[in-house]
C-alpha cells in the first residue's frame, strides 16, 4: 500500500518552483513546510501536517515583494476563529504580535522565531470578545506593520 500524498505534495512543490524559478530547493521546501498545520508544533504521528499551498505561495511572494506597504497581510478577516499574519521580515529575527483593543489596551500577544529572512506565516487564536481590534507586529523595536482585525462571534 502506497500513499498518494507525497505524489501530490511533489507535483504541487514543482508547480511552486515554476513560479519562482530563482529559489532554490530549500527555499521552496521551507515555504511548503512552513505552510503545514503544525508547523509551530509538529508530532510524530503526522509531523506537519497539510501543507496549504495557496499559503506557501503567499510566502514565497511576500519574500520578493519585502519592504513594501505590505509588510502585514492577515487572513481571514473578519474571523470568527484563528487568523494567519504573513509578516514580511528581511533578517531571521523575533517577530513579536500584539492585539489591542479599541481603548489602546494590550489584550494579546505572542512572539515567533523567524528563522529564515523573507516571509513568515503566523497562525495565532487569540481568546478575543468580538469587536475591532488593532494587529500590530514588531521585530525589536522596529515596527513591520499594523493592521485592523475584526472579530465576529462564532
Amino acid at each position: 500500500v502506497t500513499s498518494f500524498s507525497s505524489p501530490l505534495v511533489a507535483s504541487m512543490s514543482a508547480c511552486l518552483w515554476q513560479v519562482f524559478r530563482d529559489r532554490s530547493n530549500m527555499e521552496i521546501f521551507g515555504a511548503v513546510q512552513r505552510s503545514a498545520e503544525f508547523f509551530n508544533n509538529p508530532n510524530d504521528s503526522v509531523g506537519y501536517g497539510i501543507p496549504a499551498f495557496w499559503q506557501a505561495f503567499l510566502l514565497l511572494r511576500g519574500s520578493q515583494q519585502s519592504g513594501q506597504e505590505d509588510a502585514l497581510e492577515i487572513w481571514p478577516n473578519p474571523s470568527a476563529g484563528p487568523v494567519n499574519l504573513l509578516v514580511n521580515a528581511v533578517d531571521a529575527c523575533v517577530l513579536t504580535a500584539s492585539v489591542y483593543d479599541a481603548s489602546g489596551k494590550l489584550v494579546w500577544e505572542s512572539k515567533a522565531f523567524q528563522e529564515f529572512g523573507g516571509a513568515a506565516l503566523l497562525h495565532a487564536d487569540p481568546p478575543l470578545s468580538p469587536g475591532c481590534y488593532l494587529v500590530r507586529v514588531r521585530e525589536g523595536d522596529s515596527e513591520i506593520g499594523v493592521q485592523r482585525l475584526v472579530r465576529m462571534a462564532p
